[in-house]
């Protein structure tokens, strides 16, 4: 097989297994992650810092066309009682796991890079666990 695949976190956990395993299967994989090293594959970009996020994912996009876009990048946050998240945790872990994925998602459909999109998420989703709020 061949194309290309788009994965975001791809440096270490799921994205980096996700990553490997298209690797192997003959894929070219692109993507985005605070610790990567730059290069015409990779985007360095820490997704909380959401100013000027839009410019520098619509010109890593472009003129790149993705079979299918994995948004794997999110962040837990801290573990704690509602009263102690302050509101900095709260809006980094907001922008990482939701604004960027909203603003990939549009420069994506924008610069007519993809279509196909899977969003990873975890069962926090599905049911609330204590101290998980900022998750």
């Amino acid at each position: 097989m061949s194309g290309n695949i788009f994965i975001t976190g791809q440096t270490s956990g799921l994205g980096l297994g996700l990553k490997n395993c298209f690797l192997d299967n003959g894929y070219n994989v692109y993507g985005l992650s605070r610790s990567c090293t730059e290069d015409d594959f990779n985007l360095k970009i820490d997704l909380k810092e959401i100013k000027n996020l839009t410019e520098k994912i619509d010109y890593f996009m472009k003129n790149k066309k993705f079979d299918l876009a994995i948004l794997n990048a999110g962040i837990l946050g801290g573990l704690k009682k509602v009263t102690d998240i302050s509101i900095t945790e709260m809006i980094d872990t907001f922008s990482i796991n939701v604004i960027s994925t909203k603003l990939i998602i549009d420069s994506a459909i924008r610069n007519k890079s993809c279509d196909n999109f899977v969003v990873i998420s975890s069962g926090a989703a599905n049911k609330g666990y204590d101290g998980w709020l900022n998750y």
